[in-house]
């Protein structure tokens, strides 16, 4: 809406509000209406449901996230030797050199001079 001014955004958010509190008000009498029949609402089991199937702080889902990030750095020790032989010694270089190698971190992003650091430190206590 290249024509909207403050009053036009002013009203839309004024709708917007309305249709937010007539959402809540629909959901809260279904809710209540599913109540009434007799159906039981929210997980039976609570947060234990959640412990039971690994969520929550899982030890090991910590575990694989961990091994995956270790797996990953031990397979970039041989190029980051490379790049410090080039002379790269600063984290900001070492990203820089991944980068324009266009090698990703684990995510796919960018390397970062602080992502850097992690990376080395795991590399040093492996």
């Amino acid at each position: 809406m290249p024509n909207a001014n403050a009053v036009t955004l002013g009203i839309m958010a004024v709708i917007a509000e309305e249709e937010r509190r007539l959402i809540s008000e629909r959901t809260k009498a279904a809710m209540k209406a599913a109540k009434a029949r007799g159906v039981k609402l929210g997980n039976p089991n609570g947060a234990e449901a959640f412990r039971r199937t690994g969520f929550s702080g899982s030890k090991i889902g910590t575990q694989v996230n961990k091994a995956n990030a270790q797996r990953r750095a031990e397979s970039l020790r041989e190029i980051l030797s490379d790049i410090k032989a080039d002379g790269a010694v600063s984290f900001a270089a070492v990203a820089k050199a991944l980068n324009e190698r266009h090698i990703t971190t684990r995510l796919g992003k960018n390397w970062q001079p602080g992502s850097v650091k992690l990376l080395m430190r795991r590399l040093e206590e492996a």
